[in-house]
């Protein structure tokens, strides 16, 4: 691919961030009056839906939601695309980043539909898994949330955080008290606007969102300078470069027999995650 779009996708990509912007300001009434619950769900993930197709976001699913309840879905994390797609994909919420509140508009439509935001400062990992697990036992659609902590530069999955899965320990260990949740693991892999796969090098250079500091590009032994963007200059160049297309493969929810503890739920979640990433990215 060209390493940088032409002055036309551009001005292509600024007629759908305004596009986007339109229709997010049009739905503002709605989102605002937004009930919550599963309604709310639904509501926010049609917004997310019709918005990701002004924005060029596209997606294609393998597998299924499993039916069960509550259901807490696991997956990678690469880019601030992911809080676009998967509500309206999934028909499911998130736990995010407190950052992400803070976005305009989107924030507002996001904590309205109910989006749990999470500190995970160290200092309130009990607060954070607190939350986590009362919200999830409540709810009857699925949640969604990213245990690596950070998103990544697409060339690989990073271990996930096991403090995040402390709530299933007393359900790990047997307790009959405990909320029997289950948990489906979930991959996904970053397209071109044609679907074509993408090198590492361009994940990192054009769709990924990261820190490069924390996850730095490495090729041939040496590091390579990646140009760092906002949250919304991030989704203005995937428009520019003609938008994307996000492939979600949906994992069987593995059985947790001879798992006791949380540490060894991380880290079979993060095999199965990264094992099926690195097979089809």
């Amino acid at each position: 691919m060209k390493n940088k779009p032409s002055i036309f996708s551009y001005i292509s990509a600024s007629v759908r961030f305004v596009l986007f912007w339109l229709w997010a300001v049009l739905n503002l009434p709605v989102m605002l009056v937004n009930p919550g619950g599963r309604l709310g769900v639904w509501q926010f993930g049609m917004f997310m839906r019709v918005g990701g197709i002004i924005c060029g976001l596209h997606y294609r699913i393998k597998g299924r939601v499993a039916s069960a309840r509550p259901l807490l879905m696991v997956g990678n994390h690469i880019s601030v695309v992911e809080f676009s797609v998967i509500p309206g994909a999934l028909m499911a919420n998130f736990f995010g980043k407190a950052e992400i509140a803070k976005m305009p508009l989107v924030g507002i439509f996001a904590r309205k539909a109910g989006v749990q935001f999470i500190d995970r400062n160290p200092a309130k990992a009990i607060e954070m898994t607190r939350k986590i697990k009362e919200f999830t036992e409540r709810a009857t659609w699925p949640m969604v949330i990213f245990p690596e902590g950070l998103s990544s530069n697409g060339s690989k999955v990073y271990p996930f955080k096991s403090a995040l899965f402390t709530m299933m320990e007393p359900q790990l260990i047997g307790d009959k008290n405990a909320a029997q949740f289950t948990i489906q693991p979930f991959a996904m892999f970053f397209r071109d606007k044609r679907g074509n796969k993408l090198s590492d090098i361009c994940l990192a250079q054009h769709y990924a969102y990261f820190d490069p500091k924390k996850t730095p590009v490495i090729m041939d032994g040496k590091e390579i300078q990646v140009k760092e963007r906002s949250a919304f200059g991030q989704l203005f160049h995937i428009m520019a470069l003609g938008g994307m297309i996000v492939d979600i493969h949906l994992l069987p929810p593995p059985p947790l027999a001879g798992i006791h503890d949380r540490k060894q739920l991380a880290e079979m979640l993060y095999k199965i995650v990264n094992s099926e990433y690195m097979k089809y990215k």
